[in-house]
C-alpha cells in the first residue's frame, strides 16, 4: 500500500487504524470514530474517497458505512468507488445508471502512475506459488477494468460537480 500510493500522492500521509483484514465489518462504530477524527477543519473543502457500501465485498461495504457514519454531521462530500462490482454488475444495473455515476478521466501522467500502483500489488496480481491455490487473485480479465483512462465515482453526500 505504501508504494503503491507513493505513485499516486507520493505526499500523502497514510495511517493505519489496524482493524482486522476480512473482519471490518465486526466493529464499524469504531472504525468509524478512528476515522472522524480526519474529518475536521472545512467540511465544503474536504472530499473523502471510499469503498462503494453495495460493492458486494464485506470490508469494502464496510469501510463505505463507516465513512458515512463519520461523516453524517460533519458534510464533507463523498464518493465511493466500484471495484468488485465490475465483476458481477450488469450493463443494467439500476445502482450504475449513467447519470448516478461521475467519471473522472485521467490524463497521461495520471493513468501512468495508476497502472505503477496497481503493479506493486503483486500478490493480488501474480502467482504466490507453483501450487493452483496460489494462483492471482485478480484475474487479467478483471484488471482490464483498471486499465481504463478513467475512474468512475458514484457520489453519496456533498456536492461533486
Amino acid at each position: 500500500m505504501v508504494a503503491a500510493t507513493a505513485h499516486l500522492a507520493p505526499r500523502a500521509a497514510i495511517r493505519w487504524l489496524g482493524r482486522p483484514d476480512g473482519r471490518l465489518a465486526d466493529d464499524e462504530a469504531g472504525m468509524a470514530a478512528s476515522i472522524g477524527p480526519f474529518l475536521d477543519g472545512d467540511p465544503a473543502g474536504t472530499l473523502v474517497v471510499a469503498p462503494w457500501r453495495a460493492d458486494a465485498h464485506p470490508d469494502h461495504e464496510a469501510v463505505g458505512r463507516a465513512v458515512a457514519r463519520a461523516n453524517d454531521g460533519f458534510g464533507a462530500t463523498v464518493v465511493e468507488f466500484p471495484v468488485w462490482a465490475w465483476l458481477w454488475a450488469t450493463p443494467d444495473d439500476p445502482r450504475l445508471r449513467p447519470d448516478r455515476v461521475r467519471v473522472l478521466r485521467l490524463d497521461e501522467r495520471e493513468w501512468d502512475s495508476k497502472q505503477r500502483a496497481i503493479a506493486e500489488h503483486r500478490s493480488q496480481i501474480a502467482p504466490l506459488g507453483d501450487d493452483p491455490e496460489d494462483r492471482p487473485v485478480l484475474t487479467p480479465a478483471f484488471l482490464d477494468h483498471f486499465r481504463r483512462r478513467y475512474e468512475t465515482f458514484l457520489p453519496t453526500g456533498g456536492a461533486v460537480a
